[in-house]
């Protein structure tokens, strides 16, 4: 996409694939709201089966993300439980926390 509207700041919030990207300042972490793995579980239980690797790609890119400090998206995750997927990797992320090898 480019940087065509300059550098996230805390507190930008929008669809991941139209934000990601965008320059992200090394203070600042991208965080789903719900988390991307809840999304895909969510999204899996919809559809009755497995999702393909397409429909992780399209489901993260349209998922919801705000820009934060890494220590707020830790005490989120914290509160969560868990850890989220790797948004780089989602498809390898995913199948790792359902435990469908990679």
């Amino acid at each position: 996409m480019g940087d065509t509207e300059g550098p996230l700041k805390e507190g930008d919030h929008g669809a991941y694939g139209g934000l990601a990207g965008r320059t992200l300042p090394g203070e600042l972490v991208l965080l789903f709201i719900p988390s991307l793995a809840a999304l895909l579980g969510q999204a899996e239980q919809l559809k009755g089966g497995p999702l393909t690797e397409e429909q992780v790609l399209r489901i993260r890119d349209a998922a919801q993300v705000v820009v934060t400090l890494p220590q707020a998206a830790a005490a989120v995750e914290a509160r969560r439980g868990h850890p989220d997927l790797n948004a780089a990797n989602p498809w390898e992320s995913w199948q790792d926390v359902r435990g469908g090898g990679g």
